[in-house]
Formats: C-alpha cells, structure tokens, sequence
C-alpha cells in the first residue's frame, strides 16, 4: 500500500532533519534559521542534488524515473513523488 500524504510528509521531515542533525531550522548565509517547514522550493532543489549525487554512487532508494528536477521542484511535488513508495521501501 502507497504512503498517505502526512506519512510521507512526515518522513520527508524525518530525512531532512536527519541529514540535518537534530536541529528543526536550517541557517544560510543570507537568511537567519528557517524553520524546515518554511523551505521553498530552491531549499527543495538540493534534495533533488542530493539524490542525483547519490545515484551515480550506487545504491539510492528512489527510482531513476522520479529523480526529476520537475519532482524535486517544491516540496509538495516531492511528497506526491514519495506518496507512490510504499512505506517500508521509502527513502
């Protein structure tokens, strides 16, 4: 069965705050510390980097297919990419 909308939402949060460390804010160069919740869509855009690097390194959990900078492009599109994984197989 594929992931509900607030499962993959969750795991989505889990995964950023993960390769985060515990902290629930991201801090840039240009702006203070940003909630995860508050990341636009170029925030979003390196997630999409991320798993492109970590594709031609073997391995990645995600099909090749939805590696697509159009799935990546906000984090709405990526949770309706991950709504189609089930669960246990998700990233």
């Amino acid at each position: 069965m594929a992931m509900t909308e607030p499962e993959a939402r969750q795991l989505l949060e889990r995964a950023l705050t993960s390769l985060l460390g515990t902290e629930t804010t991201v801090s840039t160069a240009r702006r203070g510390p940003v909630p995860l919740r508050d990341l636009g869509a170029d925030s979003v855009r390196l997630l999409f980097e991320l798993a492109t690097k970590l594709e031609t390194m073997g391995g990645f959990i995600l099909d090749d297919y939805d590696v697509t900078a159009e799935n990546f492009a906000t984090v709405e599109s990526l949770v309706a990419t991950l709504r189609r994984y089930e669960l246990s197989s998700a990233p």
